[in-house]
This record gives C-alpha cells, sequence and structure tokens, in this order.
C-alpha cells in the first residue's frame, strides 16, 4: 500500500492541497477513464497537457492528482489531494520502482 506521504517523499513531490495520509491504488493517466478513488496523473504529450485535465478527473471521483505543471492549478481543492512533482512521468518510474522493491 502507498500513502500520499510516500508519493512526496518518493518523487520529491510539494502538496498543494489534502491530506497526505490518503491511500492511493489505482493510478490513471487519462481523466475520462477515471473512476471514483482514483489517483490521476497529468502527462504532458507532444499536442496536449494532461494536467489540464485534473479538474475533470476530481469531478470523475479521483481522490488525489499528480501534476507537474503548476500554471494550471487554479485554486486549493479540498475535494482531492494535489501533488505537485517536477515530472509526472519521472514520479511514475519511481513509484514503479519502490512498488517493485
Amino acid at each position: 500500500m502507498i500513502y500520499v506521504r510516500d508519493i512526496l517523499r518518493i518523487c520529491n513531490g510539494t502538496l498543494i492541497s489534502g491530506n497526505k495520509n490518503t491511500k492511493c491504488d489505482n493510478f490513471v493517466n487519462d481523466s475520462r477513464l477515471i473512476n471514483k478513488g482514483d489517483i490521476y496523473v497529468g502527462i504532458k504529450g507532444e499536442n496536449f497537457n494532461g494536467n489540464t485535465f485534473y479538474k475533470d478527473a476530481i469531478k470523475r471521483g479521483a481522490k488525489v492528482c499528480i501534476l507537474d505543471d503548476a500554471s494550471v492549478i487554479s485554486k486549493k481543492n479540498e475535494n482531492a489531494a494535489i501533488i505537485l512533482v517536477d515530472n509526472t512521468i519521472t514520479a511514475m518510474q519511481e513509484l514503479a520502482k519502490y512498488k517493485r522493491s
């Protein structure tokens, strides 16, 4: 089991809002596929910035969002934990290494 506090430590992240004791189970990078309780990871692509979809992910039930673009975060969100990291792809790689160990 991994918690927000673990993500903060492993990925050198900053908690923008939310509870660091929230459990994190299922990670999803497509806001359209979010189920209640999922963790949304905003990934920048060539033609889009997945970070901009974090509000949609929260509306669909995401309890945690991992983002790497602070400019899209409009205000504190009390409905979900928001974690800011330097790079979401690198963060996911670090989390995968942690879970495998």
